[in-house]
């Protein structure tokens, strides 16, 4: 089954496809068969909050796009943590749904390596290895959720519950509004 691109922004059909096909996250969905939206933007250099920047550059409400974080436990144990753009990490509610006693963000370096993506474009999709992985329960509230597609200024729309598929997720409270 072919991807089911809906839009692609600023770029011809055929080039989206070619350039999206580059990233580990959207073979996998074209490998599966999976629909998928694809939605790039001109990501500025100097941003460093990366979802907040693809929801205004892409006009879809900040709940709606969500960030992949890693974090490390105080067991060791990395994990994956996606939640919204408008939502900050409750750190210690995090650790306690992972079974933990502390949670702190995995230095950028690190979860680049892991992931084998680069920070501000971590797809929670086709990572390098497999972690245990967290999505906010907010997720369940749309009928599309955008994520990295594994590049800065690449997002990928995709069904909240083929996201918890696909990375095997828990799903949990660990968030408070920003």
């Amino acid at each position: 089954m072919k991807q089911a691109i809906k839009w692609c922004s600023g770029y011809t059909h055929r080039f989206c496809e070619a350039f999206a096909a580059m990233t580990p996250a959207i073979e996998l969905l074209n490998q599966l068969g999976h629909p998928y939206d694809l939605r790039t933007f001109d990501h500025p250099a100097n941003e460093r909050n990366y979802a907040q920047a693809a929801a205004t550059a892409l006009n879809i409400p900040a709940d709606q796009i969500f960030k992949t974080l890693l974090w490390r436990l105080n067991t060791g144990v990395q994990i994956v943590v996606i939640a919204a753009a408008s939502e900050a990490i409750n750190p210690k509610a995090l650790a306690k749904l992972a079974g933990a006693k502390k949670a702190e963000l995995l230095e950028a370096k690190k979860a680049e390596s892991t992931t084998g993506y680069l920070i501000g474009g971590i797809s929670p999709l086709a990572q390098k290895q497999r972690l245990p992985t967290f999505v906010s329960e907010t997720v369940v509230r749309h009928s599309m959720v955008y994520v990295s597609a594994g590049r800065r200024g690449i997002e990928i729309g995709i069904k909240p519950n083929l996201l918890i598929e696909l990375t095997e997720a828990t799903l949990g409270a660990f968030t408070n509004p920003a």
